[in-house]
């Protein structure tokens, strides 16, 4: 669930790639070909990651799964409120 746009101009432009394998149609892109194809890709202006974690939250009550996103960190621009600093992977809104 986004709680407002993401911040591009054109953000119909943007599409989702997967990775196929003889055993799986559709499968989530592993770090080592997202890198490949951030590389050797001319037909994309930008090539970033995207993933769904379920994690525990504890604290001031009792324990909640919940689930949100990480992202790579040219996916949402600095300054958006959606990502923390330094350079690893970035939590996103909740998924």
């Amino acid at each position: 669930m986004l709680l407002r746009p993401l911040p591009y101009p054109e953000p119909e432009e943007l599409v989702h790639l997967y990775q196929s394998t003889p055993q799986r149609e559709r499968g989530g892109v592993s770090v080592s070909y997202l890198r490949a194809w951030r590389e050797h890709s001319s037909a994309f202006q930008g090539i970033e990651g995207v993933t769904a974690l379920d994690f525990t939250l504890t604290g001031g009550g009792p324990a909640q799964r919940v689930r949100a996103g990480l992202t790579t960190p040219g996916l949402l621009p600095p300054g958006d409120g959606r990502r923390g600093g330094g350079g690893g992977p970035r939590a996103a809104c909740p998924a």
